[in-house]
């Protein structure tokens, strides 16, 4: 097949460089005579964090020495102590990080987000949403002044939503978007949009909020002197490549922190805040030199068209190292005993006030395995692992079950030092669930043991929310909860699993075979049909509660993570055999000796990165339609 193909390329190739040496031509001629094409110049740069790494009442930026006005939601390091300096946050080792790449070790942060519930006498319970995953897409375009570098080592930044010149350019011709997105039966997303921070009251498949932060520098602040904002300023007209205003001398790349709230229940929300406005936190990790050589060396895609806010993703992947430890949201137990004691996860008030509490000294000055102990499996909801000591009120557990409702994080997932058997329910629920994804590849034998698992999960799930809906959110309910779905569960997550990494290493070779072939789109039709005819037993799952809706969740997430983690070696292999083809097609005189490192350098690497593009594609939309019918 490969010999084949090596051919058909070695054909479509000559028509190729043919075509390419008129385009040259017909370039080389509108150059000389001072036409030039236009076309896009930016590099859009996209690092995927699947999870928080923590919820607290710091903010390193604004006060390293006592505890912030508010609650923060953080991505990164775990180090968001305040008591964190540059260093600390660049040298985190990365499995203390939930950074997708190694060498980013900068800390995002911005207001936690609440559902607030009434339980109908007045009270008001506080739920913090924790079902959170982040896109910090950097952007730069070199084609206009001042100079694009790198952030210098120790620089922060934070901007609002109503800062100046923060009212223009993006993607609506506003800095700031909020979109209420749901999935159509085709599995694209139909979006509803505003140009201001906006919590709607309906459901979303999710809820995504975007804000872009200011890109023109002073040259002489980090933001460590000032109040945080005024050593950068916006662009005269909100563009990346904008004019930057006089006194402004330098470009740094923009930073849009996209967060998007999975399943978004509707209700009422309000930041921890309690501003109608957002704002975003930046203190740069970037190990030193590495960010100038990607602005350096990243070209831009110029397909596209001058002035597209959102050209294709790249840069990242194939010049950054994959972290393969990410690590998971610190448990709010664990925040109280190493920052501050205090309820911020479901609680009738929120924590508030500037240097307000008894903020515990930093008792570390490197994270290692024992600085913290409680730790979430990455994309696992958090929030209501601490059971009663989870809310210093005493009643705000109870009066928080209406928030419970809609929000999968609330639920008594794990104990404090119970991390082994929370462990063990995500095993479980991920092998489950795994089994339902792999079916869409058409495995026979899978759907069939996908019935009776599912069944067997559902029972289990239903189980563990009849206790949560009668209240038994202390400690005795989550043991019981998690003995079950350790003892239940265990032999058909196993199974589960078995299968699905069987499912998952066929799904690599349809990604890197046949897709060169054309039947992508044949296969496309078929998965889609398969999640119709799934989804009267994924509605099981979803029905239960919010535990069968985390469990669905969490369950996509990992399937995800698999079916990425599986496309480098697919790929690679499929490179290397291509490259083999390669020296046997030249040595049997099917092509030229001249054409070896054509054949090598060109047509293999072409196709291995066709081979990752589409591998990507086929994981993201499999998650896609996982998510839409949770």
């Amino acid at each position: 097949k490969l010999k084949r193909y090596i051919l058909i390329e070695h054909q479509r190739h000559h028509i190729f460089i043919m075509k390419l040496t008129t385009s040259s031509i017909c370039a080389f001629l509108l150059l000389a005579s001072g036409v030039h094409a236009q076309g896009n110049e930016m590099v859009k740069m996209c690092l995927f964090y699947a999870n928080e790494s923590g919820h607290a009442r710091s903010d390193p930026i604004i006060n390293q020495q006592c505890a912030s006005g508010h609650v923060h939601t953080f991505y990164g390091p775990q180090n968001f102590h305040p008591n964190t300096k540059y260093e600390d946050i660049r040298d985190t080792p990365a499995k203390y990080s939930s950074t997708p790449f190694v060498e980013n070790q900068s800390l995002y942060w911005h207001p936690s987000i609440y559902r607030v519930t009434d339980d109908g006498s007045g009270t008001e319970t506080f739920t913090r949403v924790n079902n959170l995953e982040t896109s910090p897409y950097y952007r730069w375009d070199k084609s206009n002044g001042p100079e694009t570098i790198a952030f210098p080592p120790g620089f922060r930044m934070i901007a609002h939503s109503n800062d100046a010149g923060a009212t223009q350019g993006g993607e609506t011709g506003e800095n700031m978007l909020t979109e209420c997105c749901d999935f159509d039966a085709n599995g694209e997303e139909q979006c509803e949009t505003w140009d201001r921070l906006h919590f709607p009251t309906r459901t979303c498949g999710f809820l995504g909020i975007a804000m872009s932060m200011p890109t023109c520098w002073n040259e002489v602040s980090l933001g460590d002197d000032n109040d945080h904002k005024s050593h950068m300023a916006y662009t005269t007209n909100g563009e990346v490549n904008g004019p930057c205003p006089s006194g402004f001398n330098k470009r740094v790349p923009q930073v849009q922190l996209f967060v998007r709230i999975s399943n978004y229940q509707g209700g009422k929300y309000q930041l921890s805040d309690g501003a109608s406005e957002w704002h975003v936190d930046f203190f740069n990790g970037w190990k030193e030199g590495k960010l100038q050589q990607l602005i350096d060396t990243c070209q831009p895609d110029r397909s596209h068209p001058a002035g597209d806010f959102n050209p294709e993703c790249s840069c990242a992947e194939e010049n950054l190292t994959k972290n393969t430890e990410v690590a998971g949201a610190v448990c709010d137990s664990e925040v109280r005993r190493l920052i501050i004691d205090e309820a911020i996860d479901v609680t009738t008030r929120l924590p508030s006030g500037s240097c307000e509490g008894d903020l515990i000294a930093k008792s570390w000055t490197q994270l290692t395995d024992s600085t913290i102990q409680c730790t979430m499996p990455p994309g696992t909801p958090i929030g209501g692992e601490e059971g009663e000591e989870g809310d210093e009120d005493g009643d705000a557990a109870e009066d928080g079950e209406e928030g419970m409702e809609g929000e999968a994080e609330d639920g008594d997932e794990e104990e404090d030092g119970d991390i082994e058997d929370g462990d063990e329910g995500w095993d479980a629920a991920s092998g489950d669930e795994e089994e339902v994804g792999d079916t869409e590849e058409g495995d026979e034998d899978s759907d069939a043991a996908s019935g009776d698992e599912e069944e067997d999960a559902d029972a289990e799930e239903g189980d563990e929310d009849s206790d949560a809906a009668s209240g038994d959110e202390e400690e005795d309910g989550d043991e019981e909860a998690s003995d079950e779905e350790a003892s239940g569960e265990e032999e058909d997550g196993d199974e589960a699993s078995d299968e699905g990494a069987s499912g998952e290493e066929e799904d690599g070779d349809e990604a890197s075979g046949e897709e060169m072939d054309g039947d992508e789109e044949e296969d496309g039709d078929d998965e889609d049909a398969e999640d119709e005819n799934e989804s009267v037993g994924t509605a099981r799952v979803s029905s239960v509660g919010s535990s069968g809706t985390q469990s669905c969740d969490l369950s996509c997430w990992g399937n995800f993570d698999a079916c990425e983690s599986g496309i480098v070696a697919t790929c690679e292999n499929y490179y290397q055999a291509c490259k083999s083809e390669c020296h046997e097609a030249e040595a049997n005189g099917e092509i030229a000796e001249d054409e070896l490192s054509t054949c090598l350098d060109e047509w293999c690497m072409d196709d291995k990165q066709i081979c990752y593009d589409e591998a990507e594609s086929r994981c993201r939309r499999r998650r896609r339609n996982c998510l839409r019918k949770c």
